[in-house]
């Protein structure tokens, strides 16, 4: 930037000059508790949901699952990796 003469240095690609048809993608991370069932108690889809998403939080510490469901949803993420 050189102020005394009023131009502005510009970064290079930052011309301004971009086409008109580049449209800037949005990116999103989607993260999804999984496995929390308990027993006989199913809660969620983590069959349907798991390709669709980037991150599985899987329900750990007992506090919302058991061993069981926690193992297989496991199972069923090292598929989608």
């Amino acid at each position: 930037m050189f102020p005394a003469c009023g131009k502005v240095h510009q970064k290079p690609g930052k011309t301004g000059r971009e086409p008109k048809n580049l449209r800037r993608m949005t990116v999103a991370t989607l993260n999804c508790d999984m496995g929390e069932a308990f027993g006989l108690y199913r809660m969620g889809d983590d069959e349907g949901l798991m390709p669709l998403i980037d991150i599985a939080n899987v329900a750990c510490g007992f506090h919302a699952s058991d061993f069981n469901h926690m193992r297989s949803t496991v199972k069923l993420s090292l598929i989608h990796i």
